[in-house]
């Protein structure tokens, strides 16, 4: 029988174990650690939503510089829907940012606010210019 091997297999994966468990901390602390963190974490909530902010309105104007074929413009298929949802969804990260954010930062916000309005207007324009029916008129 194999006794002998199996208590030695056990007794050495009981050992592994146990060493396991306190090297992870689940059979008690280290020795020089402590619960207590004096460590601060800084909110950075409005600098994300000032990137995204910046991200939503480049993916707006990346769709407006994909267009093709402006040369013929009745010929050119321009659905505003995409680039105006980035433009109100970086409007809503703006205002995020513009609470969470110092006045130092006020300047970034008013920035891209400003590019978010010349984004518009540049979406209303390309409607316009793409639109087959004002040939009609």
């Amino acid at each position: 029988m194999n006794r002998r091997q199996y208590l030695a297999r056990t007794g050495a994966a009981s050992v592994s174990t146990g060493l396991f468990a306190s090297v992870a901390g689940c059979l008690g602390d280290l020795p020089g650690s402590s619960d207590d963190s004096d460590v601060t974490v800084s909110d950075r909530t409005g600098q994300r939503a000032l990137d995204r902010a910046a991200g939503s309105l480049n993916t707006a104007a990346q769709s407006l510089t994909d267009l093709q074929g402006l040369e013929n413009p009745e010929a050119v298929d321009f659905d505003p829907t995409e680039p105006r949802a980035h433009i109100e969804t970086a409007r809503g990260h703006l205002e995020t940012a513009a609470a969470e954010l110092g006045d130092d930062r006020a300047a970034d916000v008013t920035t891209l606010r400003s590019y978010a309005d010349v984004l518009e207007g540049l979406v209303a324009v390309t409607v316009t210019v793409t639109d087959d029916t004002l040939a009609d008129d």
